[in-house]
């Protein structure tokens, strides 16, 4: 069966089929995923967990593995960024927009 649409052509046509209603925090959706779902504006970062990564930052934990990762290979580093991700055990929604934002943000 021949592809009459590509990936970029089915997501186009998603969002303008996607309604303009707002999410449950009053965000509208600002396009589709690979799996139909939409996908809602920035949110807010909960400030409770945003005091947790001012706290881990500050540990010393933390800078030991900065200025260690920082010495290594590029492989070496993303290789172990992507295990500890691994390890989070996130939901399929929050690994789909972290791909996401490292694609749009990553600097």
């Amino acid at each position: 069966m021949p592809v009459t649409e590509g990936l970029f052509d089915f997501l186009k046509k998603k969002k303008k089929e996607a309604p303009k209603s707002k999410d449950k925090k009053g965000n509208e959706p600002i396009g589709v995923d690979y799996d139909g779902n939409y996908i809602y504006a920035e949110a807010a970062v909960n400030p409770s967990l945003a005091r947790k990564a001012d706290r881990l930052d500050k540990t010393q934990a933390m800078k030991m593995l900065k200025t260690a990762l920082g010495s290594k290979a590029a492989t070496q580093q993303s290789d172990f960024v992507i295990d500890l991700l691994n390890g989070l055990s996130l939901k399929d929604a929050a690994k789909q927009r972290l791909k996401m934002k490292i694609r749009k943000d990553l600097k």
